[in-house]
């Protein structure tokens, strides 16, 4: 379902939200796969992968806790 795709990245992206220690976006990529089931039942499937270690720069040294600025 390729507009209900584009609808809920749109959305996602829209929340203001990012990953773990911030950035731009909550969701990257969205897919919609609609398959045969039972009335009774909706199952929903959903694979979560953190981005945050693409998008930060971190030191800890001697001196203590680094972390750089987040693009926004």
């Amino acid at each position: 379902d390729i507009e209900l795709e584009k609808e809920l990245l749109r959305e996602a992206q829209n929340l203001g939200l990012g990953a773990q220690f911030g950035g731009k976006y909550f969701a990257n990529d969205i897919r919609v796969i609609r398959l045969p089931r039972h009335g009774a039942s909706c199952p929903v499937g959903m694979g979560v992968s953190c981005s945050a270690d693409r998008n930060i720069k971190a030191k800890i040294n001697r001196e203590g806790i680094w972390i750089g600025k987040l693009e926004r």
